[in-house]
Order: C-alpha cells, then structure tokens, then sequence
C-alpha cells in the first residue's frame, strides 16, 4: 500500500474536520431563544462568515512561508443553524471529538504543517510523512486550489483569514466521499474513524468545517 496515497487522503480527512466553531453568513435578527441558545457555555459568538469574507483577501505573498496546524473549526450558515446544534457548548464538543478522531489520521496541533513557496509549489507534513504539489489562489473567490503531486488529490478550500493566521474552510458533505476513499486505503481502523465521524457530522445541518493554520 502506497503510504504517500494515505498520508494525501488523511490529509484531506483533516482539512474536511479540522477548525474552531464560528457562524457563518448571519442573516436577519433572531428571537431571544436564539440569541439564548448561541450563549450556552460561553460567549456569543464574534467570527460571523459575512465579517469573515468582507475581510481582506488573502494573498500570495501573506500565503507564503511555513504554517503550522492550530486546531478545529467548525461554522455554521446562520445563526438559527448553530442555535438548532446546541449552542457555543455543543460546537466545542465538536470540536473535541473531530480532535480526537484526527489523532487517528496523524494530525496534532504543532505537528501537521504546510509550507507555501512563491514558485506556487507546497509542502505538507502530515503524520511524519512529507508530500508535495502545486497550487494556486483566487483572491476574487477566496479559493485555494491545491493539486498534490501524481494527481492523487485536488482540494479547493476556501481561505479566509483567523485573527493572525488563516483558516481552510470546506463543506462537510462534500468531502465524505474522500473520508471513504481514504478509510478504504487505511483498513478497518479507517472504517472504524469513517462511522464516527460521518455520525458526528450527520447530526448537525449547515455546518462547515476545515483547519486552522498560524505561522
């Protein structure tokens, strides 16, 4: 078994599950149970989608250099959504147990690292595997486009910028294809990892999810 074809679909695992949970693309103002729920067990939520993309783009040039994984995060479509999910407290449970299934794949914080050269060529390190490949930025879309050497994958997150890092964002539905590609190469312990997970994720509608990364 190819161990860089593995290492290339935990990698993707990791982009659909990694990330700390925002909402995303607030819409109209919400009824008192609403805003109640989004204060359960911790502060409202800040990290609103539509504050998010009316940020400044990312660049290449802010792109290059090393990053480091720095954690799950999940974001929500609106505001109802996350309210629907439990709240702040049921988000950071997410978070929780999307950390724990990563462990599995090789992904910890400190360890997981990409490094973005400006020839428009990357490196990934992933679970003491190096892999490599090409990518490209649309600053108009805020889309990373990501094509890992051999052609064993292409990813098109969309890049946002966290505080003073950056944050990978992917809609979970669309990638639970690769999560069953990539359990399939890893065995019954990816079969295991791929029921888990597709059951966290199942239980909450309109959540997107990816990974932080800070230099």
């Amino acid at each position: 078994m190819n161990k860089s074809i593995i290492a290339a679909f935990a990698l993707a695992s990791t982009l659909l599950l990694t990330t700390s949970c925002d909402v995303l693309n607030a819409g109209q103002s919400n009824t008192a149970n609403t805003l109640s729920a989004l204060n359960t067990g911790g502060g409202m939520l800040t990290n609103l989608l539509s504050n998010v993309l009316s940020g400044g783009s990312v660049t290449e040039r802010d792109l290059v250099g090393n990053w480091t994984y720095d954690g799950v995060k999940c974001a929500f479509e609106s505001q109802n959504l996350l309210a629907q999910a439990g709240g702040v407290a049921a988000a950071s449970a997410v978070e929780a147990k999307v950390d724990e299934q990563l462990k599995n794949y090789g992904i910890r914080k400190g360890v997981t690292r990409f490094n973005f050269k400006a020839d428009k060529t990357f490196t990934a390190t992933l679970g003491g595997r190096n892999m490599s490949g090409t990518y490209s930025l649309d600053t108009q879309s805020k889309t990373l486009h990501l094509q890992f050497v051999g052609g064993l994958l292409n990813l098109q997150p969309q890049v946002v910028r966290n505080g003073n890092g950056i944050a990978l964002l992917f809609e979970s539905d669309k990638l639970l294809g690769i999560l069953g590609t990539a359990s399939s190469l890893l065995g019954k312990m990816g079969n295991n990892n791929l029921s888990l997970v597709s059951s966290l994720l199942g239980n909450y509608q309109g959540m997107r999810i990816g990974l932080k990364l800070s230099k």
